[in-house]
């Protein structure tokens, strides 16, 4: 898939006007689109918001650096640097190009800033700083180089840029979409439909009142450990529980009940058994769990139910739902 890139040409203006339109044309001649000071429209917006959106918008950064510091905004930086600045703290991949010393000597005066040196040589110093840059010393080579370096930044550091919309999206995975799109139309529908049947009622206000009914003082009775704060909540500790068995009995005793509730919730041995049966009763309250046999039948008339036994007994048990769970507890909310 062919992409178009977006690149923003920083540097100072009037003293490099050859090497930007060399640059510029080079970026046209690889098939991508230059973006710089030249090409900006008249904008009501100030200087600095209209320079900082257009290089939000581009995929790569290319910097020019010459003998000229440029003018300064109120903080005493020079737009150039601040352009710079900008598109290291936005992330954008930066080719930085900076004049070679031997062309630096024999520069025209015309093309120095007198004054400034210590501003444009501390200048260089950031753009040298845990980057590799480039020299130049001429328009010519200047282009060239700016050619191969973003080369090599398209291959290391890909971006988004800009597809033709007849190539955006191919007619596989146009279809894709639309199925992706009637089923979640359908999704929407049930959830919809399930909301309605639980009296208004949504899946967030649901979650919402199991996450705040706390298990804390029943942890710290059983010898358990108080972790996080999400180790103590009833919403927890059942979408724990009911995603590991979503639809299995299992026989158990007390002490094995304990211990598969150690491994759910992810925490140390050594649980006691007597304050273990304290909490399953305050579960059983909430309708986690249902007393229906004590010798491991499984009664088909009241399915979806944990079935906790005397202590040494061999019971049978299975999760309910969260959904299950809160149908009672939305009805006391009516």
């Amino acid at each position: 898939m062919d992409r178009r890139y977006l690149i923003f040409v920083s540097s100072t203006f009037n003293d490099l006007q050859d090497e930007r339109r060399k640059v510029m044309e080079q970026i046209l001649n690889m098939g991508h689109l230059p973006v710089g000071m030249e090409l900006f429209q008249a904008s009501n917006t100030d200087q600095w918001s209209y320079i900082s959106r257009r290089i939000e918008e581009c995929d790569y950064y290319v910097l020019i650096v010459g003998e000229r510091y440029g003018s300064e905004a109120l903080e005493g930086i020079s737009y150039t640097e601040k352009e710079f600045d900008l598109a290291v703290e936005l992330g954008i991949p930066v080719s930085a190009h900076l004049i070679s010393d031997a062309a630096r000597e024999e520069l025209s005066r015309s093309k120095v800033e007198f004054g400034k040196e210590e501003k444009v040589n501390s200048f260089r110093a950031k753009c040298k700083a845990n980057r590799i840059v480039k020299y130049w010393s001429n328009a010519d080579e200047l282009a060239n180089n700016v050619g191969q370096s973003l080369h090599e930044l398209f291959k290391v550091e890909p971006r988004v840029g800009l597809v033709r919309a007849d190539q955006g999206v191919s007619p596989q995975l146009a279809n894709e979409l639309a199925r992706l799109s009637v089923e979640n139309s359908n999704l929407r529908t049930k959830l919809q439909d399930f909301e309605a049947e639980q009296g208004g009622y949504s899946i967030t206000d649901m979650m919402a009142a199991l996450a705040n009914i706390e298990l804390k003082e029943y942890y710290l009775k059983c010898g358990l450990e108080v972790g996080h704060r999400g180790q103590l909540s009833l919403l927890d500790f059942v979408m724990r529980i009911y995603l590991k068995y979503p639809d299995g009995f299992l026989f158990v005793n007390m002490c094995s009940f304990a211990e598969e509730i150690l491994e759910v919730m992810h925490v140390g041995q050594g649980i006691l058994i007597e304050p273990m049966q304290e909490l399953v009763k305050r579960l059983s309250s909430l309708g986690v769990f249902h007393v229906m046999s004590t010798t491991g039948r499984h009664d088909s008339e009241i399915p979806g139910q944990i079935v906790v036994g005397e202590n040494g007994r061999r019971i049978l048990y299975k999760v309910y739902s969260p959904t299950d769970i809160l149908q009672p507890m939305l009805q006391s909310l009516k």
